[in-house]
């Protein structure tokens, strides 16, 4: 539900960070994944260059309008899980 939210969500993540969010905090359900193993499907070569996306995708997130849009996210998620 979470992932479906970050692709509706478009900007500012580009296909690459949202991509690396998904399958590092395994928000589409299965196992989060290590940087290592996001090498490959990023398309990159060095597990330094995975990290560098999750800190810029990261860093995305923390905009304010961006932060006031994920914590109005979680709290749905929360109050649809009670």
């Amino acid at each position: 539900m979470l992932a479906h939210w970050l692709q509706q969500r478009g900007e500012p993540l580009n296909a690459r960070e949202r991509l690396l969010l998904v399958r590092r905090f395994g928000l589409d359900g299965q196992v989060p994944q290590t940087l290592d193993a996001l090498i490959a499907p990023l398309g990159v070569t060095t597990r330094e260059r995975v990290r560098q996306i999750d800190s810029q995708a990261l860093r995305k997130l923390q905009l304010p309008t961006e932060r006031r849009a994920l914590r109005a996210k979680l709290d749905q998620l929360a109050q649809w899980g009670e």
